[in-house]
């Protein structure tokens, strides 16, 4: 605040990062940007953008700041690199690895790719102080059932259980079961 003028207020002529509407300045430029060289937005998901011309289809995914493409000709992955690298400071650019917390492994040679979250699970498993726990063959045990009965009953029970996080950790893991581990969709759908 200023001595002189206390009850005036400064009018910012460009985001910063880490202000609010910062994201969203970011997100409009990069979505005239894309505009502007030709890309249309996916109607199922506005992130994902894709241009067809003489240099091929390329197709793009952006989260805040990752920009993924693709495209079936290396012309147009260069010009569509030349062209964002013309407007903004770009860093990476290399091959694909890691993006959403999701790790891409890929072995050229048997023409195979892995999509991977070690280090996501692990974070979970740090998060809700499970980092020791022992690891099983499956994520649910086969038959196994639910009741009411094990709801918490007394007073104790129910103050110790609210101090569980209990719906971000299993938030957790539903996110695990949608990018790459299938194989926890039961066990999230029952636990919900």
């Amino acid at each position: 605040t200023s001595k002189e003028y206390p009850d005036h207020v400064c009018l910012m002529q460009r985001a910063l990062y880490g202000f609010m509407q910062s994201g969203n300045n970011w997100w409009k430029d990069l979505d005239w940007t894309w505009a502007g060289m030709g890309f249309s937005r996916s109607r199922a998901d506005e992130c994902v953008r894709a241009c067809y011309d003489l240099d091929g289809l390329v197709i793009s995914a952006t989260y805040t700041d990752d920009i993924t493409k693709v495209s079936n000709s290396k012309d147009g992955l260069n010009a569509v690199q030349r062209e964002l690298a013309a407007r903004y400071r770009l860093s990476g650019g290399g091959e694909f690895k890691y993006m959403l917390g999701i790790m891409i492994e890929r072995d050229w040679a048997k023409k195979t790719m892995r999509l991977l979250q070690c280090a996501y699970a692990e974070r979970i498993l740090e998060c809700f102080w499970m980092q020791d726990a022992n690891p099983v063959q499956t994520p649910f045990k086969p038959g196994c059932k639910l009741s009411k009965s094990t709801e918490p009953v007394t007073a104790d029970e129910k103050k110790e259980m609210a101090t569980i996080p209990y719906r971000e950790a299993l938030g957790s893991i539903m996110y695990l079961a949608v990018a790459t581990r299938p194989n926890l969709t039961y066990l999230v759908q029952v636990l919900s």
